[in-house]
């Protein structure tokens, strides 16, 4: 793989996982890479799908066990809060 397809994923990452310092680490590469900025902002824009469909789930997933639609999800662990298993 070559280092411009590595920064924009890095970037992509950055920009799902919400780590503005990853990003700006990675957008100053893309500069030195001389990535050009339609392609950083399709990267985004592709990361931002990712990140929103990340979110939306969550959102159902926590919904579902406030709403008494899901239980908590079984964890072979003694620790596990809710002692569910």
């Amino acid at each position: 793989m070559d280092t411009k397809i590595k920064v924009m994923i890095s970037l992509g990452s950055s920009y799902a996982a919400g780590c503005i310092p990853c990003f700006d680490h990675y957008y100053m590469l893309a500069k030195e890479e001389e990535i050009a900025d339609d392609d950083i902002k399709e990267t985004i824009a592709i990361a931002k799908k990712v990140r929103n469909g990340s979110d939306i789930a969550l959102e159902k997933a926590i919904s579902d066990v406030i709403d008494g639609n899901e239980v908590c999800v079984k964890m072979n662990d003694e620790s596990h809060p809710c002692k569910c298993g």
